[in-house]
Order: structure tokens, then C-alpha cells, then sequence
């Protein structure tokens, strides 16, 4: 949201004590008490004068600090990517599998500038590098070779073989300033060598 709250606190707060917040552009943090009146979950309330502007499709960071980009929290995609579910008991995961090429993009806030370290996971069954991931982020981009990242055997009787999905450090971009930043990616596969692509995993240094 971009607007300021006018008043927070807690429902099952009869005083309707404020809370202590921080808000910045469309992140609002607010500082919660070590007690809290529910015993299980408490619900905070927010008062604005009007109604707030939200900014939708943001991806939010995680309790860790970080950014999960994954196919369900994009904002749009394009080529050829082909959605495909968790299969063999979960052991394979969700995934895209791409047998050209394929663009998707999203869109996070960040609240601290700096260098934001890139981690992406995938799975390709080759035998040797072959296809391309590109990550494009403040007129930079972190090109990456695709390697192979093997094979485990589950069921040796049933030749039931799964294709590892491994994460690879492709390197850093810096974000200059605190707000809104577009993350874009390219898959580049052949047609006899698909790649299985997971997730983008982003954080600060």
C-alpha cells in the first residue's frame, strides 16, 4: 500500500493501544508487543483516512530476507514454457519445463540498496553445457550456461531415474536506491535438450 496508516493496533486490544510503525513507499513494518492479548493469533487493524492505493503482484520478501521468484508469483510470461506438477511422490518438483524459449519477469520492492546475490535452481539431463539463463535486473543481466545436474535413482527394479534440480550462484546486480524494481528472465533451451527451471532466488550481500 502506498498510503501511511493513520492508526494500528491489535483487535482484542480493548485500550486500542497504537503500535510503532515504519512505513516506506508501499512497505509498512510494524512493531508488534512480546505479549499479545489472543493466545493463538492476534489480528492488527489498520485505519486509513480513504482507501488505499494498492500496489498489486509484489513479491514479498521472505523471514529470512530474501526474494523467492517462482512461476506462481510472476507478473507475465511468455514462449515456450509448459507448466508441470510435482510427479513421482513430490520427489520431482513443480516446474517449468522449456524446450525453446521462455520469458517471465516480476516485481519486488527494496527497502535497502546494495548488491543482491542471484541463485537460480533447475534441472537438465545433457551431458554436457547446453542452453542459456539470463536474468535482466537494473539495466544489468547475469548470464548463465546451463550444466548438467545429473541423476538420482530411486527405484533401481522400476528404472526409475529422477533428474536432480540443483541451485547455481550466477553472480550479483546492484540496486541503487530503495523502491520498485522489474526482474526479467530468459530461458534459452533446444528442442532435444529441455531445461527444467524451478526458481530465482535473490538477496543481499
Amino acid at each position: 500500500m502506498t498510503a501511511k496508516s493513520q492508526k494500528v493496533y491489535i483487535l482484542g486490544d480493548k485500550s486500542k493501544t497504537l503500535l510503532k510503525t515504519n512505513h516506506s513507499e508501499v512497505l509498512t513494518e510494524i512493531f508488534l508487543p512480546a505479549l499479545q492479548p489472543d493466545p493463538l493469533i492476534s489480528v492488527v487493524v489498520l485505519e486509513y483516512d480513504g482507501k488505499p492505493e494498492v500496489i498489486n503482484n509484489l513479491v514479498a520478501k521472505t523471514i529470512d530476507g530474501g526474494y523467492s521468484l517462482t512461476f506462481k508469483n510472476k507478473i507475465s510470461e511468455a514462449g515456450d514454457g509448459i507448466f508441470r506438477r510435482k510427479e513421482r511422490g513430490g520427489t520431482i518438483p513443480e516446474h517449468i519445463l522449456v524446450d525453446g524459449k521462455y520469458q517471465s519477469s516480476w516485481k519486488i520492492y527494496v527497502d535497502t540498496p546494495g548488491n543482491m546475490k542471484f541463485d537460480i535452481s533447475y534441472s537438465f539431463k545433457g551431458k554436457k553445457p547446453r542452453g542459456s539463463i539470463t536474468v535482466n535486473a537494473v539495466d544489468s543481466n547475469l548470464k548463465h550456461v546451463i550444466k548438467p545436474t545429473g541423476m538420482t535413482v530411486g527405484e533401481p527394479n522400476q528404472n526409475w531415474q529422477i533428474g536432480n534440480f540443483t541451485s547455481n550462484n550466477i553472480g550479483s546486480i546492484y540496486f541503487p536506491k530503495k523502491g520498485l524494481y522489474e526482474i526479467s528472465l530468459e530461458v534459452t533451451a533446444d528442442k532435444d535438450a529441455p531445461i527444467n527451471f524451478q526458481w530465482i532466488w535473490m538477496k543481499m550481500e
